[in-house]
């Protein structure tokens, strides 16, 4: 027996593109202009992503490494512990461990236990550590000034961030801004 989705995965299958859209419109399932801005983000990301991992694999870092470096460094002290480390960058805790096992095989971070739990490990980046991940972040700086501070006003910039600091808010539970001026 052919239950009702199955019957529009079939009937989609004979569709074109904008007809499949259409219908998943029609159907309540789909806002086309979301999807829009998704792929949009995701294009966008990836684009950016490509830019930094060349950069960071020519000064011998990845963006894992400078991710776990500029959050342990930048914002606050709630992550500098590998768990929220891994929640926050949405990394496995045995993804999380190997990163902060090569950081710290290569004197990049260093590990002690925390002062008000001594079961819980405490990251620090180390002076070279800092060093690049000011490197990798003024390549990010760049990137960024060229491709959206020069396309967006200082008005426009205010309203996307807020936009996008709403949608992390509304997306990803326990998302909080970094730390402001």
């Amino acid at each position: 027996m052919v239950d009702g989705t199955e019957r529009r995965a079939m009937a989609s299958s004979a569709m074109t593109g904008p007809e499949y859209f259409s219908a998943l419109e029609d159907e309540g399932a789909l806002n086309l202009a979301l999807l829009r801005i998704h792929v949009g983000m995701v294009i966008q990301t990836r684009s950016a992503d490509r830019v930094f991992d060349d950069f960071y694999r020519e000064h011998g870092f990845t963006n894992p490494e400078f991710e776990v470096l500029m959050c342990s460094y930048a914002w606050g002290e709630k992550y500098k512990r590998p768990g929220a480390l891994a929640d926050f960058l949405g990394m496995s805790p045995g993804g999380m461990t190997a990163v902060l096992d090569r950081l710290e095989s290569r004197g990049l971070i260093t590990r002690t236990v925390a002062e008000d739990d001594g079961r819980a490990r405490r990251v620090e980046p180390t002076q070279e550590g800092l060093r690049l991940a000011d490197l990798g972040l003024r390549a990010q700086l760049r990137w960024i000034n060229e491709h959206i501070g020069s396309t967006l006003t200082k008005d426009e910039q205010g309203v996307f961030l807020g936009l996008i600091e709403k949608l992390l808010g509304a997306s990803s539970p326990g998302y909080e801004p970094p730390p402001r001026d």
